[in-house]
């Protein structure tokens, strides 16, 4: 084997070589500076899938029966005279308190027009009132 040969056949190695180091920074070049791209198309194409659309639906309308539920509660630890004035305090207390977070729940998403609001159903109310429940200010879930 002469010199001319192994020059040759060195120069092809390094020559595989760099072209395969220039092809992996190419690639990783592309997918940086592509990433916004797909990452904006796969959020969509997640957020527009059939499971997501199902579930933010269904998440607006057992919300805001949540809220409904604890109104109905409050009603019902109001009227329930049987019980010690005290307990029956804290009780409200917790299902105002618990009502306020679910409220809050329910309007964070509404505000979230990008993902959970387009799929609030078109019945319902676009944010629930926040403020103590009285007994006068019902939630109404389908207007």
């Amino acid at each position: 084997m002469n010199f001319k040969t192994f020059a040759i056949g060195g120069a092809i190695v390094v020559g595989f070589v760099g072209f395969m180091t220039a092809t992996d920074i190419g690639s990783l070049l592309y997918q940086k500076w592509t990433a916004p791209l797909r990452g904006a198309s796969e959020a969509e194409r997640t957020i527009e899938s059939g499971a997501s659309r199902i579930q933010r639906y269904q998440e607006f309308f057992n919300v805001c029966q949540g809220v409904q539920a604890k109104e109905d509660a409050i009603d019902a630890l109001k009227a329930n005279l049987s019980m010690d004035e005290q307990d029956r305090d804290r009780a409200i207390t917790a299902n105002q308190t618990a009502r306020a977070q679910l409220i809050a729940d329910y309007n964070s998403m509404a505000a979230q027009s990008y993902t959970a609001a387009r799929f609030r159903a078109s019945n319902l109310p676009y944010q629930l009132e926040r403020g103590l429940y009285n007994g006068a200010n019902k939630t109404n879930c389908v207007i």
